[in-house]
């Protein structure tokens, strides 16, 4: 083997064991990197809150288990009863009584918002009835709920003037 063969092999096996340091630090680098990162980078993903209307509380107590359904109720009577469900955890669930504020020119609206029920939390499994009484064209009923990542949720209940089925709006 002449001395450049010999000098070219060297450097070879040299960069190939750099090489292979390097990765193997990096490798290591990125995992630690990785795994720090981890927890802060990994955002929960927000809840989804939907409601379905319930038309004969009975049924739906006997279907579900009447010890098992959480139900908020109002001094108001109950004009509405829906289901409300989440598939996520949220806590601090408020049932509000709304007021219109304001309309703003590009059509946003404000409410005044008067606490009417608070639940701590509410989990994916639990089954929760909530009776509404529905006045008018302007929304009077909302919820609103604490995400996982901290913020503060606020939706009207509004009723579809094509089929009178309920639906929840972000304010």
């Amino acid at each position: 083997m002449n001395k450049n063969t010999r000098s070219a092999l060297i450097i070879t096996l040299a960069s190939a064991a750099v090489f292979s340091v390097c990765l193997a630090g990096g490798e290591s680098v990125f995992a630690q990197q990785s795994s720090a990162a981890s927890p802060a980078a990994v955002q929960k993903k927000p809840a989804k809150v939907k409601i379905f209307e319930v038309r004969d509380r009975e049924a739906f107590l006997a279907k579900y288990g009447a010890d098992k359904v959480k139900q908020l109720r109002s001094e108001e009577p109950a004009g509405v009863m829906l289901r409300l469900t989440v598939d996520a955890p949220v806590t601090d669930l408020r049932v509000l009584a709304l007021t219109l504020k304001n309309i703003d020119k590009n059509g946003k609206i404000e409410f005044n918002e008067e606490e009417k029920i608070l639940v701590s939390e509410v989990k994916p499994e639990d089954i929760i009835l909530i009776d509404m009484t529905m006045i008018g064209d302007i929304p009077n009923n909302g919820i609103s709920y604490t995400d996982a990542d901290g913020t503060v949720k606020r939706f009207s209940v509004n009723m579809s003037g094509k089929d009178g089925s309920l639906f929840l709006l972000k304010y």
